[in-house]
Parts: structure tokens; C-alpha cells; sequence
């Protein structure tokens, strides 16, 4: 009864349930593997795709290996970052925390299912159930670190997003490093045509 508690208090009272200490590591990694199934069924269910059991099985088992190993790194990086702003926590403590925060995705596949049999646009709801659900699972880890590393509002969430704005400005970097090879390979093989 005890993890049915935190899990019914983590959608009614998030913060409650973020507090308790009793978040067992099972419940956690359980929360995040009925998250995926619930995201790759409501996937499948809004494109209509014929699902074969090897490929939806593939589709569950490998994005779980891959979300613990992201979530793994993401409470590194989070835990170093909330001790430069003087954070007093564990990562031990923030990786049950930020799998239980993933719950909300548990209510994509209900979603799926009454959207594709009511008949009104499918794809703009999906969508926009999608952006909520997001919303709230940031939300959510958000709190997860504030309540964990006792810092405020404003920390919790620049800690949060810097990890995503590091990636955001390396991949424009990459972006523009690689568009500036293809010009200049491009202007290299084309010089020889343009001096005729």
C-alpha cells in the first residue's frame, strides 16, 4: 500500500510525495518503464500503425535502457551543478525523484484511446496532451530538486535547463561548423569548373 500511496499523492500532493523518504528504487525504475510502454501504446495507437511483437517489444525494451542511462547522467550533472549553488542533497536521493516525476506520461495510452474513438482531430489533441504532460513532468522535476538540494525557485530551475542549453548551443556549433565544411569542400570542388 505504501508505494500505491506515493504514487496516488505524487499526482494529488507532488510535493508530499517527493519529500517522503520511503521512495524505493524499484518503485521508480517501475514508474519509468510503465511511462514508456504507456508513451510507445499511445504513440501506436494515434499513427494506426500495425504493431508486430518483436518491433513494439524493441520499442519499449531499448528507449528504457537508454531513459535510465540519460536520467543517470542528467542527475550527475544536476547534482554537480545544484553544489555550486551550495545544494544540500544526494544524487541517491534526486534519481528516485526524477523517475517518479515521469509518472504523468503514464496517461498517454488512456489519451490515445479516447481520442482515436471520438473522431475529432487527432493529431492537433495529441499534440497538445503531449505539451501538457511535458509541462507537468517538468513541473515536477523542477520540484524534485528544490525539495532535495533545499534551494530556491529560480536556482532549481536555471539548474534544470542549463544541461539543455549546454547541448542546444553545441549542437548549433556542430550545425554550423559542419554547413561551413560542406561550402567550403563544395567551393574547393567547384573552382576548377569555374576558372574555365
Amino acid at each position: 500500500m505504501n508505494n500505491l500511496e506515493i504514487l496516488f499523492n505524487l499526482l494529488i500532493r507532488p510535493n508530499y510525495a517527493l519529500k517522503r523518504t520511503d521512495k524505493t528504487l524499484s518503485l521508480s525504475i517501475m514508474v519509468v518503464i510503465a511511462a514508456l510502454w504507456s508513451s510507445t501504446v499511445g504513440s501506436y495507437l494515434i499513427k494506426g500503425v500495425s504493431v508486430n511483437t518483436s518491433m513494439f517489444l524493441f520499442n519499449i525494451i531499448v528507449p528504457i535502457i537508454v531513459k535510465l542511462c540519460l536520467i543517470i547522467m542528467l542527475v550527475s550533472i544536476w547534482h554537480f551543478i545544484c553544489e555550486s549553488f551550495k545544494g544540500e542533497g544526494k544524487a541517491t536521493e534526486l534519481f528516485p525523484c526524477i523517475c517518479l516525476s515521469l509518472l504523468p506520461y503514464i496517461f498517454l495510452a488512456p489519451m490515445a484511446l479516447i481520442l482515436k474513438f471520438s473522431g475529432i482531430n487527432v493529431t492537433f489533441l495529441w499534440i497538445f496532451f503531449n505539451f501538457l504532460i511535458l509541462v507537468w513532468v517538468i513541473a515536477l522535476q523542477i520540484s524534485s530538486l528544490k525539495i532535495v538540494y533545499e534551494i530556491n525557485g529560480p536556482a532549481a530551475t536555471l539548474t534544470y535547463f542549463i544541461p539543455f542549453a549546454v547541448v542546444f548551443v553545441l549542437s548549433i556549433l556542430i550545425l554550423i561548423l559542419v554547413i561551413s565544411f560542406f561550402f567550403i569542400t563544395a567551393s574547393q570542388a567547384l573552382t576548377p569548373f569555374l576558372e574555365l
